[in-house]
């Protein structure tokens, strides 16, 4: 199975008038609501939910990618209404459709009025992955919540905060950006569920004379198809007061407008965490080990 590279960061152009209705920040939620987690190859978080009258369904939590999504085969049961669009993925521009849902849920939490792309996901269905839709940042962050990793369950609200390790949220309404220690350098990355490792544009480390050893190209796979990207070794990473493991993934952004704002993706499962929180009324993301 080639690389995942799940996760859409959407910079609106054609679709801008159309954007996300829910990115204000939350308030703090006294009473915590729980619901169960799945885990697929390791790092990818299912739950289920429901669209309008179709229930049974499962939703990718995704804190990479701005917008929440829907399977086409979903669209066309609902019979949706949907307009043009462009969103950008992580090196290259991509034609969408969207529409407005009138009812969704996921994990048991409630949203009406959604606005959401249309995406094939059957590419990882393909490799045993059962989704109908993704979870995206917009409706993520109406509230706190933690993902409990070893008991897998994703918990809502806030009560109490956690001891753990944590860094802060960097203000920003289409991403979760973090500070990335590479090689004694801090970089602007996004924070994202969606993605298995660490990913990086190639030129931002060349613009910073980065001291790092590449491996022979290879091929992953995203929502916009095939992905090229060059394995490599860096002197140091870090996140907060965690070191990591130094093996990252080099891509080129392609025009992608984003490559202005951040330096790459910062996969959560490279925490190796046994629970992580996203605490948007502190802005600020914590995990333990």
């Amino acid at each position: 199975m080639r690389t995942s590279f799940l996760s859409t960061v959407i910079l609106f152009s054609s679709f801008l008038a159309a954007g996300p209705t829910g990115l204000a920040r939350p308030k703090a939620e006294a009473v915590e609501v729980t619901a169960p987690l799945e885990i697929y190859e390791g790092y990818l978080l299912v739950v289920q939910g429901s669209v309008g009258p179709i229930h049974g369904l499962r939703f990718l939590l995704d804190t990479g990618q701005t917008l929440s999504s829907i399977d086409v085969r979903v669209a066309k049961q609902l019979d949706l209404a949907t307009h043009p669009g462009t969103v950008y993925n992580i090196d290259r521009p991509l034609p969408v459709e969207w529409g407005e849902l009138p009812e969704m849920t996921y994990a048991g939490q409630r949203f009406t009025g959604a606005r959401v792309l249309l995406s094939d996901l059957a590419y990882l269905r393909a490799n045993g992955v059962p989704v109908d839709g993704v979870v995206g940042l917009d409706l993520l962050r109406r509230q706190s919540f933690r993902l409990d990793l070893n008991r897998r369950h994703i918990v809502f609200g806030q009560s109490a905060i956690l001891t753990g390790r944590q860094v802060s949220f960097i203000p920003d309404a289409a991403s979760l950006q973090i500070q990335l220690d590479v090689d004694g350098r801090t970089l602007p990355v996004i924070a994202d569920s969606g993605m298995q490792g660490i990913v990086l544009y190639r030129e931002v480390l060349d613009s910073m004379a980065a001291d790092y050893k590449t491996g022979r190209p290879v091929a992953g796979v995203s929502l916009g198809g095939a992905i090229p990207y060059t394995p490599a070794l860096v002197p140091r990473l870090r996140l907060g007061t965690q070191d990591l493991e130094r093996n990252v993934r080099l891509v080129n952004p392609a025009g992608n407008p984003s490559a202005r704002r951040i330096a790459g993706y910062f996969g959560l499962a490279s925490l190796h965490a046994k629970w992580i929180e996203f605490d948007f009324e502190h802005q600020q993301l914590r995990w333990s080990n």
